[in-house]
């Protein structure tokens, strides 16, 4: 059995897909991986949103798994978990298969 413990997410990095808590009663604030929440279809968590976790320790210290969010992850800010979206110009687009 697995030993839980409650914190609140703070933030997210879009960029590395990892985020942090600060665990309940203070400390070290805790990274996590986004595959480290466990929720059905979009993985998410609100800013100041209540979670539980497990603690581990890794190669970068200690941090946050098996994360599950008191508010079931329906985003309130898109700017923190929104879709990524790319811009930029095709600069080449070639129709033949090489090889043939």
């Amino acid at each position: 059995m697995s030993n839980r413990q409650t914190g609140t997410f703070e933030s997210y990095d879009k960029a590395t897909q990892t985020g942090e808590i600060l665990p309940e009663g203070g400390g070290d604030t805790l990274l996590f991986h986004y595959t480290d929440i466990i929720k059905d279809g979009y993985r998410s968590l609100k800013r100041g949103e209540s979670v539980s976790f497990v603690g581990v320790r890794t190669s970068r210290g200690y941090g946050a798994s098996e994360i599950r969010g008191e508010d079931d992850g329906d985003p309130s800010d898109e700017a923190d978990w929104g879709e990524q979206i790319w811009h930029g110009k095709v600069m080449n687009v070639n129709d033949e298969i090489e090889g043939d």
